[in-house]
């Protein structure tokens, strides 16, 4: 954040427009992504438990919709793995968990006074201090998906590489 916007937000400002505004993206965002990744692996456990069971009905029966049922439950759970491998939806809802606790750990101590907001350790004004080590946790999820998109961006030319 520049000299010139931090000197045109006041405190209140900034923990409003920045500081609750990032808290409640990211807090939403890690609920998107839990709800995601916990639906995603519900059905993929359900389906994987239950083929063992239609094998067992099948072998005792002569219902013959039952194998097609099975071929369909393991496409599913291919599907799913996929969805869960290619999305990461456990490994977003873990950061953007991460990043909206450190976010609401650094306003406490703010508001508070305590911690790196002690009067003891950084003098009567804490708000440049407050401004930077908020930006510096945004800075680094930015850096971290970067890193992430990076990541893929390679993986996935390999991959097609091999083709």
């Amino acid at each position: 954040m520049t000299e010139t916007l931090l000197n045109k937000l006041n405190e209140k400002d900034y923990i409003k427009s920045r500081v609750d505004d990032q808290i409640k993206w990211y807090d939403a965002k890690s609920t998107l992504n839990q709800k995601m990744y916990k639906r995603l692996k519900f059905f993929e456990i359900f389906f994987s438990v239950s083929i063992p069971v239609l094998t067992a009905i099948q072998a005792g029966s002569d219902i013959g919709w039952i194998l097609y049922l099975i071929g369909l439950f393991g496409a599913l759970i291919a599907l799913f793995s996929g969805i869960l491998s290619l999305n990461k939806y456990h490994e977003k809802w873990i950061n953007f968990r991460t990043t909206a606790e450190n976010l609401k750990r650094e306003r406490i101590f703010y508001i508070t006074g305590m911690g790196p907001f002690a009067e003891s350790r950084i003098g009567k004004n804490r708000y440049p201090t407050l401004v930077e080590r908020i930006e510096a946790i945004l800075a680094n999820e930015n850096t971290e998906w970067g890193k992430y998109m990076m990541e893929n961006k390679d993986n996935n030319s390999a991959s097609e590489s091999k083709k």
